[in-house]
């Protein structure tokens, strides 16, 4: 090999030594830039939670932490579940209902409905239970649990046809606040769950 293609050579290996200098500078920027995008991207997920609205809650804002329309808006939506109903909505918002209920509460809750199934079925009822929002009290048994309370009117029907008129019925929902999951995204347990009808008068 003469000087000349030595030199040749030289300066191709320079050419193809620099082309790959800056490429792989240019990932190793782009390598660090994602990082730092990553690295704030879970610094907001860790440090900035979302506040969710349960449906059926108060219209309004919120602010995050527990306040008493908080409670009451969640505690409601959970009673409104098993005092109103279709025949063709019933499993559906049974087994929503169920989703909530502690695991110490649920055989309970599951021996209740399969009652209440019975009945809906043979009478193919409905039902639609509608508080009275200054009825609506929210006590605090300690530091995690809590109890709702509220009374209001409770229309029945079967097969399409009004069974009573002024029927009242009283809602109690004893709750605990854990950690929210997959399958529980409030983390709302309830404790007891009570539906009283009082009878108006009959059609």
């Amino acid at each position: 090999m003469n000087l000349d293609e030595l030199n040749k050579s030289i300066r191709r290996m320079t050419v193809i030594m620099c082309v790959f200098g800056g490429i792989a500078t240019v990932q190793s920027v782009s390598a660090t830039f994602a990082l730092f995008r990553s690295q704030a991207a879970l610094e907001r997920a860790v440090n900035e939670r979302a506040v969710m609205v349960v449906p059926g809650a108060v219209a309004g804002e919120y602010i995050a932490g527990l306040s008493e329309e908080n409670l009451k808006g969640v505690a409601r939506y959970v009673a409104q579940l098993g005092t109103s109903f279709t025949p063709a909505n019933f499993r559906a918002r049974m087994d929503e209902l169920l989703s909530f209920a502690d695991s110490a509460y649920l055989p309970t809750l599951s021996s209740e409905i399969k009652n209440l199934e019975m009945e809906v079925v043979a009478q193919s009822q409905g039902r639609y239970f509608l508080p009275d929002s200054k009825s609506e009290q929210i006590a605090v048994l300690n530091n995690n649990e809590f109890e709702y309370t509220a009374t209001g009117t409770w229309a029945f029907a079967a097969g399409g046809l009004a069974l009573s008129k002024d029927d009242t019925g009283r809602i109690v929902v004893r709750f605990r606040l854990g950690q929210p999951d997959r399958l529980n995204k409030y983390g709302f347990k309830i404790l007891r769950y009570s539906a009283v009808r009082t009878k108006g008068a009959t059609q």
